[in-house]
């Protein structure tokens, strides 16, 4: 006899496809309105008006299962009354490759299907309907990830067992991008940004401020010499890293930074949006744990924030916003690189989650003092101006009374120097 289930073990984050709207997202999890609409209370504009149209990718809370030692397809289905199949489906896997792991979340129904009812020997074998609770964290981004990471395997079995990766097979599995996205939890987009900061060198080189560097930013100069040695040998020998060993190193990087946010920040972290949590990992790729840890004004806002999520979201979304004015570690070499200033616009946006035009005219003024000092900085500020106004998808305007505005981009810019005060203080024009 089955036992009964309550509760989810987990709410999972399944994003809106292109087209969807949340009655969608309700039928596909087979939960009740009420329900679900208690699941999401973040989206209760779109309860109440269903004619507003639900921007794609936003994420629905849904019901999952956290995967525990001893659990298998087969019992993680039948615990919520689902066919195997449709656990399969649901969650992208087949019998032939795929392993459930420990500590993954995998999406479930919350009420037994029409489909498992009727292959039950008896009515007792039936679980009952499962009472989906809120999460704890109201502050949901559009462009959070689906948690519901799958990784494959060469397995083939009707009943999938636990298996626990450690970082050292997942670095060596990995062969392409999509690779490290499954291995790491970021999203490609990330992925694909950090490549554009860092660049792809395939034989040691150096960075602005000449500390040897090769892959996509993995910096030697904190590292073994035998690894800085290494790597010179393979230049003396006209060695090219391969895009498999570039992603290999990539992955370690960011498990990394990962892992030494996870030790500073402890619980908090996985409180975090997966877009917070995109914008530390890029912190701390860049500047290293243990600068990230002088930044004790950034951490405390973080951990304020955290310790509001559930009771109060005013004042967690309050001290989130203070934590994105600490975002201004812009110098490497006793000198602003304009490269800097742009990744931490870029972090600001990706933390708040926000477009210039939406954020709090604190956060606001920080990104255009950011901004306004990589342009100052930058020996091509044409490019400078035009690259970072694509970046924030906006440029922004100081006017002659000191207001900063953000305004949608029409058709190119150009930057004019206010000569009373120099290029800091610039006011930006339309082209």
């Amino acid at each position: 006899m089955l036992i009964r289930v309550e509760n989810p073990d987990y709410i999972a984050k399944f994003p809106l496809p292109k087209g969807k709207g949340w009655k969608s997202v309700a039928s596909k999890f087979i939960i009740s309105k009420k329900d679900f609409i208690k699941n999401n209370p973040q989206l209760a504009k779109y309860f109440n008006n269903e004619k507003l149209a639900i921007p794609a990718g936003t994420n629905f809370n849904v019901p999952g299962h956290k995967a525990q030692k001893g659990d298998t397809a087969s019992s993680i289905a039948r615990r919520y009354g689902m066919m195997l199949k449709e656990f399969l489906d649901l969650n992208n896997l087949t019998n032939k490759a795929s392993t459930v792991v420990k500590d993954r979340v995998y999406f479930v129904y919350a009420e037994p299907s029409e489909a498992y009812k009727k292959s039950a020997a008896s009515p007792e074998l039936v679980p009952g309907p499962i009472e989906v609770k809120p999460p704890l964290a109201a502050l949901i981004p559009k462009n959070s990830a689906n948690l519901t990471d799958i990784s494959t395997g060469a397995a083939s079995r009707k009943n999938i067992l636990i298996t626990e990766i450690s970082d050292e097979e997942k670095i060596k599995s990995i062969s392409t991008k999509a690779d490290v996205s499954k291995a790491t939890g970021i999203s490609a987009d990330f992925i694909d940004r950090l490549i554009e900061f860092e660049g792809v060198k395939r034989q040691l080189s150096e960075d602005p401020i000449d500390r040897p560097i090769v892959g996509i930013g993995h910096d030697l100069a904190c590292r073994p010499k035998a690894e800085l040695a290494k790597y010179r040998k393979l230049k003396a020998q006209g060695h090219k890293l391969s895009d498999k060993e570039i992603y290999q190193l990539l992955t370690k990087d960011i498990l990394e930074a990962q892992s030494g946010l996870k030790r500073t920040l402890g619980a908090n972290y996985s409180k975090l949006t997966r877009s917070q949590r995109e914008a530390l990992i890029d912190l701390v790729f860049n500047l290293g744990i243990t600068s990230f840890r002088k930044s004790k004004k950034l951490i405390k806002h973080i951990e304020d924030g955290c310790s509001h999520l559930g009771k109060n979201p005013k004042k967690a979304a309050a001290c989130f916003y203070n934590a994105a004015t600490e975002f201004d570690q812009r110098s490497a070499g006793g000198r602003i690189l304009p490269g800097l200033c742009k990744r931490r616009i870029n972090d600001m946006i990706l933390f708040t989650n926000h477009k210039p035009s939406q954020m709090p005219r604190k956060v606001l003024e920080k990104l255009y003092e950011t901004y306004a000092k990589g342009l100052f900085a930058s020996r091509n500020r044409t490019e400078f101006f035009r690259t970072t106004n694509e970046l924030m998808g906006t440029k922004l305007i100081k006017t002659p009374k000191g207001h900063i505005e953000a305004i949608a981009l029409h058709k190119p810019t150009t930057w004019i120097t206010n000569k009373k005060t120099g290029i800091v203080d610039t006011i930006l024009k339309k082209g």
